[in-house]
């Protein structure tokens, strides 16, 4: 297993910001291949900043970089999969909704000598497996949800956790890392609730819920963005003020502007940076390797993850301006 010094890759994304405007023809030529991403819902925030960054760092490299909608199905996957390399892609990248349907398609890959990547959890099949260490990420994101309840509410107080665990695998490590983190810094914290949801509108709903049985809960602890997003809304629906009387910790947050902009109001207290953005940027360094002939490790494993605060935001902000055009 390879693990990768993240600073190589925030050296990478800065050179990325100078070579946006200069690269942008390249992109759309391709001269040199199409590079194929496909998450199992490539409309997640996160899956779509590591398509943005994959889309900068392929023009640089001289690829046309393009997204699969999967629509959250196996057989969506495997057809947008399909579709991509019959259309000449040399190398996609593959969040697996399935692992079992996923390797066969990667055997078909191959077949037609295209190859394929996974991220955050690996398939048979798959040529590379870029990783992050899930565990290591929530517990960090549990962490900083103490904090919080130390700093407001003298390390007491109800907490609920959402989580992605109907997606298995990595989501899984990362909700056992935030429940740790959390029960490491505020050790007299209650977690009332804990439920299965990443996406706005259910996150949204499901805090509105749990709040009706929990008046009282003081933090909201995401497994990611979107989650983030529908709690910070039923918490202000429910007359909260944010942060003084509850507040959310997101994990992945730093790759999302309306995240950052939260943070930079104090809304949302803060959140781990878990490199997605490097993520997008590794996925097509190492097709770039696989399509040249390159030999490359089977594992590679993206480690140190910093904080993003309110005071260290508009960093990020500026970055992500960059990398999104200015949106």
């Amino acid at each position: 297993m390879m693990t990768l010094n993240t600073r190589r890759f925030t050296v990478a994304a800065a050179s990325l910001m100078l070579t946006t405007v200069a690269s942008t023809s390249v992109a759309a030529g391709g001269e040199r291949g199409t590079i194929g991403f496909v998450p199992e819902q490539l409309q997640v925030a996160s899956f779509q900043m590591v398509l943005r960054a994959m889309k900068q760092e392929g023009a640089a490299k001289g690829y046309k970089v393009e997204g699969g909608d999967a629509k959250n199905t196996a057989s969506g996957q495997q057809t947008a999969v399909e579709n991509l390399v019959a259309a000449g892609a040399k190398c996609v990248v593959v969040r697996a909704k399935d692992k079992g349907a996923m390797a066969v398609v990667a055997e078909e890959a191959h077949a037609q000598h295209a190859h394929v990547i996974a991220i955050y959890d690996t398939f048979p099949g798959a040529d590379v497996t870029i990783g992050q260490n899930q565990f290591a990420i929530g517990k960090a994101t549990g962490e900083l949800g103490g904090k919080y309840l130390v700093e407001h509410f003298g390390g007491k107080g109800d907490v609920m956790v959402l989580t992605a665990d109907s997606l298995g695998g990595a989501t899984i490590d990362r909700s056992r890392g935030i429940i740790a983190g959390l029960k490491e810094a505020a050790p007299n914290a209650k977690v009332v609730a804990n439920v299965d949801a990443y996406a706005t509108a259910k996150a949204e709903n499901a805090v509105s819920t749990a709040l009706q049985a929990h008046p009282d809960i003081r933090l909201v602890a995401t497994i990611n963005t979107s989650g983030a997003e529908g709690a910070l809304s039923a918490l202000q629906n429910a007359g909260k003020k944010t942060p003084q009387d509850a507040s959310v910790v997101p994990a992945f947050g730093a790759a999302t502007m309306s995240t950052l902009q939260e943070i930079k109001k104090g809304s949302v207290y803060c959140t781990v940076d878990a490199k997605t953005i490097q993520i997008g940027i590794a996925a097509v360094d190492l097709c770039d390797k696989l399509i040249r002939g390159e030999s490359v490790d089977k594992t590679v494993t993206l480690e140190d993850y910093p904080v993003i605060t309110k005071s260290n935001v508009d960093k990020q902000i500026t970055y992500l301006k960059t990398l999104t055009g200015g949106s």
